[in-house]
């Protein structure tokens, strides 16, 4: 009988390789420094159509800055 690829098994194994602990994906941490108000007033301002905008800092600026790239030279 030929092998076939088991697509499932692989999946779950590349996650579990990318994952530091491994029962996180069934149940989470908590996280002492995490600040509820502040995630749920930003879930407000989304369903009221006021999202902040993302400050303009050089970590913000997302663009290509290379040249080219053709096939002819």
């Amino acid at each position: 009988m030929a092998s076939r690829w088991n697509m499932p098994s692989a999946n779950s194994h590349n996650l579990l390789l990318q994952v530091a602990v491994p029962s996180d994906l069934s149940s989470g941490r908590s996280d002492a420094t995490f600040d509820a108000t502040l995630a749920a007033d930003a879930v407000k301002r989304l369903r009221d159509g006021k999202v902040k905008k993302i400050q303009n800092t050089s970590l913000a600026q997302v663009g290509n800055n290379q040249s080219g790239g053709g096939g002819s030279q």
